[in-house]
Formats: C-alpha cells, sequence, structure tokens
C-alpha cells in the first residue's frame, strides 16, 4: 500500500515519467537500462575506430536522450550518473593525471548533456509543480525538517524491516514471490524478497552465479575498458537490489555469446 500523497504524485507525474525500454512496466528498471546503455555507448566513445567515436556529436546526442528518458524514468538514475564517475575513473586507469583526466572527461561528456536537458526538464518542471516537488523532495525535506528523506527512502527504510520469522523460510523460502495484490511480502527490496523466495541457501547461490557469469567474462578478453564495464553493471546489480529484485544476467549471457562467436570468427 502507499500514502494518498504517494499515490497522488504517482498519478500526475505518470503523465511525465517514461516507462521505455524495461523488462517489466516500472520506471526505475527502465532507467537501469538507460543507465546500462549509457556507460556501453561511453565504453565505446573512449575505444577507437569505430561509429561512436568518430561521430561524437551523434553521440552526445545520443547520451542526452537517455539521460532525459532516465532522469524522467527515475530519480534511481541521479545515482547512475554519480557511478559514471567512478566509471570514467576506472577508464582512466593509464592515463597520466587520472583524477583530472576523469573530470574532464566528465565535463566533456556531460556538460552539453545537462544544457540541453536543462531546458527540456526545467519546460517540464515550470508546467507542473508537483515534478518540482517529486524531483527535488529530498532538498525540500532537508530544509523543513533538517533531514535528508523522501517519501519513497522511507518506504524503503521500512522494507529492511521485514524478516522471516520462521527457520525452514529463512533456509529454504516459501517458493513464493507474489500474492493476490502484490508482492509476496511487503518488501520490494531485492535481497529481502530472494530470501523469501528460496531463502538464504538459494540466495547465495543466486548471487554466486552473477559472479560467477562476472568472472567468465572478464577471462574472455584482455581489454581493460571493456571489463571495467562488466564490473560496473556487476557493481550495479548489488547496488540496485537494495532497492529491488533485478538481474542483469541477459546482458552478461549476451555479451557471453558474443564473446565466444568473436572468438569463433
Amino acid at each position: 500500500t502507499i500514502s494518498d500523497y504517494a499515490e497522488q504524485t504517482s498519478s500526475s507525474l505518470s503523465k511525465y515519467r517514461l516507462v521505455g525500454a524495461s523488462t517489466k512496466v516500472q520506471y526505475a528498471n527502465a532507467a537501469t537500462h538507460y543507465g546500462i546503455t549509457l556507460w556501453g555507448i561511453i565504453f565505446l566513445i573512449k575505444q577507437k575506430n569505430n561509429f561512436f567515436s568518430t561521430y561524437r556529436i551523434i553521440s552526445y546526442l545520443i547520451i542526452t536522450i537517455l539521460v532525459v528518458a532516465g532522469i524522467f524514468s527515475g530519480r534511481t538514475f541521479l545515482v547512475i550518473i554519480l557511478l559514471t564517475i567512478v566509471y570514467l575513473f576506472l577508464l582512466n586507469k593509464k592515463k597520466h593525471n587520472r583524477i583530472l583526466r576523469t573530470g574532464l572527461d566528465f565535463i566533456s561528456i556531460f556538460c552539453p548533456v545537462f544544457i540541453v536537458s536543462g531546458f527540456l526538464i526545467s519546460y517540464i518542471f515550470i508546467t507542473n509543480p508537483m515534478a518540482i516537488d517529486w524531483a527535488f523532495e529530498m532538498f525540500i525535506n532537508l530544509s523543513e525538517s533538517g533531514e535528508i528523506s523522501t517519501n519513497s527512502t522511507d518506504t524503503l527504510g521500512s522494507m529492511w524491516h521485514i524478516f522471516p520469522d520462521n527457520f525452514k523460510t529463512w533456509i529454504l523460502g516459501d517458493g513464493k514471490a507474489y500474492a493476490e495484490l502484490g508482492y509476496y511480502v511487503a518488501s520490494d527490496v531485492g535481497y529481502i524478497r530472494s530470501i523469501f523466495y528460496w531463502g538464504l541457501l538459494g540466495t547465495f547461490s543466486y548471487y554466486f552465479i552473477h559472479l560467477l557469469y562476472y568472472k567468465i567474462l572478464i577471462n574472455t578478453s584482455d581489454n581493460y575498458a571493456l571489463k571495467s564495464y562488466y564490473l560496473m553493471i556487476l557493481i550495479w546489480f548489488f547496488i540496485y537490489n537494495g532497492k529491488e529484485f533485478w538481474t542483469p544476467l541477459p546482458y552478461l549471457i549476451l555479451f557471453l555469446v558474443a564473446s565466444v562467436v568473436d572468438g569463433f570468427a
């Protein structure tokens, strides 16, 4: 269940928020896919002799579209933008003045993006005051109550306190993901839902499989930048499961198949 305020806000913002490229109709999931695509394009820009590194203007235009779509899909995308700094830092491992190079890369990639997207986002905010409250809710709450919080983060925080009440569920789970009115338990946290579904044994196996796929992938290539891309997807997987249940396995499997095919070419 959600509060009347949250329901009203969600209804109003649904006119502007995007679902986009998502495996299911969820805003935050769409933002995740936009973010992974964004990192992929940055990887290609940093490489040489490809379309995205040659035609930078087109690349920046695509990145702008991804940023705007990501922000209008969910505030989760703002975390992805912050993680992009970490990604650029990894990509600049062999560069002199690594920190400076990372800052310059971030500015060169996102400065045009923020200028263009700023006009578009500002227009939506001006024409819809509730969108302003939603976007800057954290800062509004900080100025009014002195606490950094939002309705969604408060709700998410309460979901972290829901745990199984019996030994069998802790070890083997209940084998249920959904109930009549929504999730099987009143929690969207990926780690919590995983425990309720297949217990600690299944949860450890599930997350270990992702680590195994990552290890296999990095052993299929000598490209450090590509390995960094895989690492960022894995990092995001563990971060994002603190919010909801999501897997990057379709990406990892696709990259693994592409690596095998490339090896036979």
